[in-house]
């Protein structure tokens, strides 16, 4: 629950990029499906866990210093004209576990079913001149199993930086996470950066460092590393391509390899869609699955 809230109002963060000479405003939706399995086997008995997630999320944007998108490509407009924004967003996720033992002797086969709200709100303001800027947000996530997992958990994120060139970004993200049974305060930097490769093309790139102190013995500390790579043969499309690695004191590693494409079918509608590999190293065996997401981003 920890890790799924600091992503979700992390992405909230850095999704707020746009167009338009005369927008102000920026309204998003997202689909997204996730599976992974395993088999566990020892001793000639085997346990299979097969896990899925579909998610909707909504989301929104008001610039209301303005925003232009004449300098850079159309996905970074936000970022590259240093645009003030206050966002909102709403996420819904269901997922479902199955454990299944080959030897009834083993335990008993388990399906689990855990529905998950998050609602997010935040402010992201940009000294223009100064290059200075802030963040913070608000976020609450509610867990609905009809078990004892069913919980709250609240959020608070607040943060800064400074652009130290026209298009490059060093920032400080500290998440605070309180729950019914654990908490923890997670730390990250980033670097970004947006340039031109030559008189066509563009390229961009974020990259971030994380750790995370947990103060309940549920949640293991983490550190997290992660890099993005963005090419822009011109400033309607974008192409991404990801990595994401997450230690865990606790021996749970994972590793997510990702790659993304942004399109303008207009100038103020965009198209996406991306594609993950993921994998979740447990003490005795892995997880591996896959990720899809599809979305629509509209600027007026």
């Amino acid at each position: 629950m920890t890790a799924r809230i600091i992503a979700f109002v992390v992405s909230i963060v850095l999704m707020t990029s746009a167009g338009a000479d005369e927008y102000s405003f920026e309204v998003a939706g997202f689909v997204n499906q996730e599976d992974t399995d395993t088999t566990i086997t020892g001793n000639g008995d085997s346990v299979t866990l097969d896990s899925g997630a579909d998610a909707v999320s909504l989301a929104g944007a008001w610039y209301y210093a303005g925003l232009s998108d004449d300098n850079g490509p159309w996905a970074d407009a936000s970022f590259v004209s240093r645009a003030s924004s206050v966002f909102v967003a709403i996420d819904g996720v269901n997922e479902t576990t199955s454990i299944a033992f080959s030897d009834p002797l083993l335990g008993t086969d388990v399906d689990i079913d855990v529905d998950t709200t998050t609602i997010g709100l935040g402010i992201q303001h940009i000294w223009a001149d100064s290059g200075w800027f802030g963040i913070a947000s608000i976020a609450q996530l509610e867990i609905e199993s009809g078990t004892s997992a069913d919980g709250d958990a609240t959020q608070l994120l607040v943060g800064g930086g400074r652009y130290i060139g026209e298009t490059t970004t060093l920032q400080l993200l500290v998440t605070d996470v309180d729950d019914e049974n654990v908490g923890s305060t997670n730390i990250e930097a980033a670097l970004r950066h947006v340039g031109r490769l030559n008189a066509i093309w563009q390229w961009g790139t974020v990259l971030r460092y994380g750790v995370s102190d947990a103060s309940g013995d549920l949640v293991a500390d983490q550190t997290s590393y992660g890099a993005v790579l963005n090419l822009y043969p011109t400033n309607r499309l974008a192409l991404t391509t990801s990595l994401q690695f997450v230690d865990s004191d606790d021996d749970v590693d994972e590793r997510e390899v990702g790659v993304a494409v942004s399109w303008f079918a207009t100038r103020n509608i965009e198209l996406l869609f991306r594609y993950a590999s993921l994998r979740i190293d447990l003490p005795q065996d892995a997880l591996n699955g896959n990720s899809v997401e599809a979305g629509i981003n509209v600027r007026f």
